[in-house]
């Protein structure tokens, strides 16, 4: 029943999504685009995510899928992790902001999503190489991955409904606002249906949400 209810949901997210693309019809600078959503989302940026434990409520779900934007804006998808400009090996820079060691942002990821995201987040590797290594004992960004790409979702002041909870599992809806680039650019409603589940007694998400 469960799934069910799970899969009928997504098939009317995706209804509501038809139609909508992320064509550049303006001439707009998809980089700029994300760096202005960098900035406009997740601004608290912390170096210690503290576990969720116990029942799960909104405020809890929320403070999961800020540590998931801030993942998905500041540190893999969109940007990097501010680091030094001049490459201490290669390609590789020092980090020098939020984490010294690769086990602290080992850490944070771990405590955001479950073992197999976390695994392969953290491990994606792009022509052997991946993003964050350590060096010598320190945090280091790996400037091969480096990303920039159009991003227009608007994540401020986003709506949160819980739509199935029990135990183990908790889906919910995020819900807000995208402007794609175009002549007459318009605000269009946006949203992703999220799972959060209990790994070993700790709330994470099963995936990135974008």
């Amino acid at each position: 029943m469960k799934k069910l209810f799970v899969i009928m949901l997504a098939a009317a997210l995706l209804l509501c999504a038809c139609g909508k693309t992320a064509g550049n019809t303006s001439g707009a600078d998809p980089v700029s685009s994300a760096a202005s959503q960098t900035e406009s989302a997740a601004e608290t940026k912390v170096s210690v995510f503290e576990p969720i434990k116990g029942k799960i409520a909104e405020p809890e779900l929320r403070r999961l899928f800020d540590g998931n934007l801030d993942c998905m804006l500041n540190i893999f998808e969109l940007s990097e992790l501010p680091h030094e400009k001049t490459p201490v090996s290669g390609t590789l820079y020092y980090v020098t902001e939020r984490f010294t060691a690769y086990s602290e942002l080992e850490a944070y990821v771990n405590a955001i999503y479950c073992a197999d995201a976390a695994k392969e987040m953290l491990g994606y590797e792009v022509n052997g190489h991946v993003r964050y290594v350590d060096h010598e004992g320190k945090l280091c960004f790996d400037s091969y991955c480096a990303t920039g790409k159009g991003y227009y979702v608007d994540w401020e002041d986003y709506k949160l409904t819980v739509e199935l909870l029990d135990d183990s599992d908790c889906y919910f809806t995020v819900s807000a606002f995208v402007e794609y680039p175009a002549d007459e650019p318009k605000k269009e409603p946006y949203a992703v249906l999220a799972h959060a589940l209990c790994e070993n007694g700790v709330w994470k998400l099963e995936t990135m949400y974008y």
